[in-house]
């Protein structure tokens, strides 16, 4: 079950059901489980947002068409996409992947959500990658300074400042991580 409040900024991160790549002689899994796209979209992400409320919902080249379809089906309407340049990544099938992308959505008015002098949101923000899965700082950052509260964090990798609520599947930060599986 998820909490029973709703949220004025939403972040998540998806466990979207990625396939282990075999790179020339070693494999590369996801530490964590996944979910089928039809589980990340029957998540109850509407019930859990306030009326004027805004997502930032993380993604990946391969994901990228479908998260369109699942803030539409979470009742937000797309608004922006922000990109994170993480400096270095892995070649796959030709392409140079060094990037991941933060699809941006919205309930209500946007200007209730989202300051509107002086505090821009860059659509484009450079920061070398840590571990899997990790987000970076000057995305919190930008996400304290420019969200209204409350916030909360689906899927983290760790409890973050300035998130009331954050949960996620993470054996290394059980510690500080809500376990998910309590939530679904």
């Amino acid at each position: 079950m998820f909490p029973d409040k709703k949220y004025k900024t939403l972040v998540i991160d998806p466990p979207w059901p990625i396939e282990p790549m075999i790179l020339d002689k070693y494999a590369l899994s996801i530490p964590y489980p996944t979910m089928t796209l039809e589980e990340i979209g029957n998540l109850p992400i509407n019930q859990i947002s306030e009326d004027d409320s805004i997502i930032f919902c993380w993604t990946t080249h391969t994901f990228l068409p479908f998260t369109f379809d699942i803030l539409k089906k979470w009742g937000f309407k797309y608004y922006v996409t922000l990109t994170w340049d993480k400096v270095s990544g892995l070649t796959h099938q030709g392409f140079f992947r060094v990037t991941e992308f933060v699809l941006v959505g919205y309930k209500g008015k946007l200007t209730n959500v989202i300051e509107q002098t002086g505090k821009a949101i860059p659509c484009l923000f450079r920061e070398s990658k840590g571990s899997h899965s990790t987000k970076p700082i000057k995305f919190d950052e930008i996400i304290r300074r420019c969200t209204p509260e409350p916030r909360i964090d689906i899927f983290a990798r760790e409890k973050k400042l300035g998130y009331d609520f954050s949960f996620g599947n993470d054996e290394a930060l059980n510690k500080t991580v809500l376990n998910l599986e309590s939530y679904l």
